[in-house]
């Protein structure tokens, strides 16, 4: 009997190979686990593959960006499943299936020189909110930069709210 999943010989009395099994047998969800599997398996190449960026998938290594891990179209918990990297299932997160793709898109834009176009993405599924942005600049150590201090730019100012924001988000990341 072969694997369910990518074809290969079968553990006797179960659906699946030694390298399958494990992603598939006894976690909730295993017919939705093998119908993402059987989507994300690349045959000529022996590899799974990543939903999102089609990038080759990791499976003996938890901590690497592109490891295993499932991810769902969309935040609704009965929406199916797709295989992906850990990377782009924290990039994801509060997007759907259709907004992620017009985001990555309009992002790509923005950094080729264009506005971003708010209207393209929907937000549907968006939970997070953006922290209020800090009063001043971040306090400097008496006797040290220019004016101590005192005075600074507007310029700075905003690099270092942008800062203080980015470690925020580097905070709540779990990847």
């Amino acid at each position: 009997m072969n694997c369910v999943v990518c074809r290969k010989p079968a553990i006797p009395r179960s659906p699946c190979c030694p390298r399958c099994r494990p992603l598939i047998v006894g976690h909730a969800e295993s017919r939705k686990r093998r119908i993402a599997l059987r989507a994300a398996y690349g045959a000529r190449l022996d590899v799974f593959r990543c939903w999102w960026s089609g990038a080759m998938l990791v499976l003996d290594d938890p901590t690497d960006p592109f490891h295993l891990c499932f991810d769902r179209f969309s935040p609704q918990t009965d929406s199916p499943l797709a295989a992906s990297s850990r990377l782009f299932r924290s990039l994801r997160a509060g997007l759907d299936s259709i907004d992620f793709p017009n985001a990555s898109r309009e992002l790509a834009a923005h950094h080729r020189g264009r506005p971003f176009d708010r209207e393209a993405v929907t937000f549907e599924w968006w939970t997070e909110r953006m922290p209020p942005p800090r009063a001043g600049p971040l306090p400097r150590p008496a006797g040290r930069g220019r004016g101590c201090g005192a005075d600074t730019s507007k310029r700075e100012r905003r690099a270092n709210a942008m800062f203080s924001y980015c470690i925020t988000i580097y905070k709540s990341m779990s990847i």
